[in-house]
């Protein structure tokens, strides 16, 4: 995603940035970085979305592992709402897992419209 978002820059800033006198450091803070925002922002959005997401891997590989060494909290959630029919932990535990997947993802919304200031 990165590598599609890098050659989608145009090659006129860099040609004036270096006719100006700007260094690579330069050219990679001020062109590079700031033209790379949009693509960076929804690679760890996506990132982020899809660690909340694993359920799968660890489930059929340990099922919750050696005394809970792999539990994930999707896996925490399963066991207790449907091994242990506690629906309402269960549902308060997705609730958490829902409302820290919205901080996590607000975390980068907010630090990139910071910096794009």
């Amino acid at each position: 995603m990165l590598l599609a978002g890098l050659r989608s820059i145009p090659s006129d800033p860099y040609e004036a940035a270096s006719i100006d006198g700007a260094g690579p450091w330069r050219q990679f803070w001020h062109i590079t970085l700031p033209a790379l925002q949009p693509t960076l922002l929804v690679a760890i959005l996506l990132r982020t979305i899809f660690e909340f997401r694993t359920f799968e891997n660890v489930y059929v590989m340990t099922g919750g592992g050696p005394g809970g060494a792999t539990n994930v909290m999707s896996i925490f959630t399963y066991m207790l709402t449907f091994i242990q029919f506690d629906f309402t932990l269960g549902a308060a535990a997705s609730w958490l897992m829902l409302l820290s997947s919205f901080v996590l993802c607000a975390i980068p919304i907010v630090f990139f419209k910071l910096i794009g200031r």
